[in-house]
């Protein structure tokens, strides 16, 4: 290791590297964040506040770069080998759904969709408070309107 990228991960906090380290484990990266001390809220809404900067990706991919290169296992070769898994005979479904599974999370084919769909329900919802307000000033400005009216046909000018 080099002393660029040695300082480099100590710009990272504590923090920052015990969710790296939890989510290196397998650990969801909401997970990952929640034991490292980050809310709750943060955590499971906004995981990129921590694993979308670049400095933790760097630092996640150096330290997938040092696995690989001690396992001498590249990602071709476990590609390769859930290939094969996939297309055995005497492999369970289930054991061929599994590694399916895998390789589609490696290939990014599978992402948690939770937030996003959080995300759409309160955009949702502010908007029906949006109409509902909208629609309320409407009335008010009718209801104001036809008062207005009302009193100027009770009030002759003389």
């Amino acid at each position: 290791m080099d002393k660029d990228s040695d300082s480099k991960r100590k710009q990272l906090s504590e923090r920052y590297l015990i969710a790296i380290r939890e989510y290196m484990k397998g650990r969801s990266q909401g997970e990952a964040m929640r034991i490292a001390g980050f809310s709750p809220i943060t955590a499971n809404d906004h995981p990129e506040y921590v694993f979308g900067r670049s400095d933790v990706q760097a630092e996640i991919q150096r330290r997938r770069d040092e696995v690989e290169r001690k396992a001498s296992i590249s990602v071709e070769w476990i590609i390769e080998n859930i290939k094969t898994i996939v297309e055995a005979e005497d492999v369970s479904h289930a054991n061929k759904l599994r590694a399916l599974e895998l390789l589609a999370k490696h290939l990014g084919m599978l992402t948690d969709k939770v937030s996003l769909n959080i995300e759409d329900d309160i955009v949702r919802r502010i908007q029906a408070g949006r109409d509902r307000i909208a629609a309320v000033k409407a009335e008010l400005e009718e209801a104001e309107g036809a008062e207005a009216s009302h009193l100027d046909g009770d009030n002759p000018v003389h």
